[in-house]
């Protein structure tokens, strides 16, 4: 199974996180205190997240319970956030207790071409560029490792 890991990347008024892997509560803890610094820089700026989590295992809900309870992320400039998926995310719980975004709300879907319709009609101008690029680039990383990860 590949090696659990998360990277989080700036496109325009985006952040794309990309996270992989079976993921423990030492990783989880790590990416959503990366994660809350990055939200941090945005301050003051309109910005959507965009978290590519195919082929990502989230820690059991009771270890995530313990962690995101006292994390409080400051997402006033949030305006939006979008999900990729695969038929082996297990990310519902974590949706179902997601604290409504006062901007906007959650999206997830399955489909690389609904993410790009999603940048095209919510994103500045100047991200989709990244947005596809870096997706390009995580399909590219998907294909190479796919039979590393479910083994």
């Amino acid at each position: 199974m590949s090696s659990p890991h998360f990277r989080i990347e700036h496109a325009g008024n985006c952040l794309l996180c990309t996270l992989r892997g079976k993921w423990s509560l030492a990783t989880d803890i790590q990416y959503l205190a990366t994660l809350a610094e990055e939200t941090k820089s945005k301050k003051g700026q309109a910005y959507i997240l965009i978290a590519d989590i195919r082929s990502w295992q989230p820690p059991e809900p009771e270890l995530i319970e313990k962690v995101v309870s006292p994390l409080q992320f400051d997402s006033r400039n949030q305006q939006g956030e979008f999900w990729l998926e695969d038929e082996h995310t297990r990310a519902d719980y974590i949706a179902q207790n997601l604290k409504p975004m006062k901007n906007a709300s959650l999206i997830r879907s399955r489909s690389p071409s609904d993410l790009l319709t999603f940048v095209s009609e919510n994103c500045v101008k100047e991200t989709y560029q990244g947005v596809a690029k870096w997706l390009q680039n995580n399909n590219y990383l998907m294909n190479s490792e796919s039979s590393d990860i479910f083994a």
